[in-house]
């Protein structure tokens, strides 16, 4: 094969012979570990996107972590920035399971204990 051969070009639009058809993307078929959340339920937080919304279908993983590192960080820190800093906490599910959304359930906890940790240590 020649490198001439080898350039790959876009379709002819106006073509009505044989062409590839592009999917819409995302697809569905592409997720494992994440579920999409209603758009009415994404708009009671105050957000505004318009695009899909998808959290990580084992959230209590991440909440776990979460609550792991609140009383790991009294524990051993005791200086009460844990009750005044950001976490992954919110309403409509652990800001870990949005950012990781597909990852492997298995790593999310310690993903979402490392995150956190850098909230809760930024300070106010």
């Amino acid at each position: 094969m020649t490198v001439q051969n080898s350039i790959h070009t876009k379709p002819n639009i106006g073509h009505t012979g044989h062409h590839h058809a592009m999917k819409a993307f995302p697809t569905e078929d592409i997720f494992i570990y994440s579920i999409p959340i209603d758009p009415a339920e994404v708009r009671k937080t105050g957000c505004f996107t318009t695009l899909p919304v998808r959290i990580h279908g084992r959230g209590d993983l991440a909440d776990a972590a979460s609550h792991k590192l609140l009383k790991d960080w009294d524990r051993h820190i005791g200086d009460g920035q844990e009750k005044k800093s950001s976490y992954s906490l919110c309403e409509l599910g652990n800001l870990s399971a949005f950012i990781y959304l597909e990852v492997f359930p298995e790593r999310l906890g310690v993903l979402t204990y490392g995150t956190d940790l850098g909230l809760v240590h930024d300070g106010e």
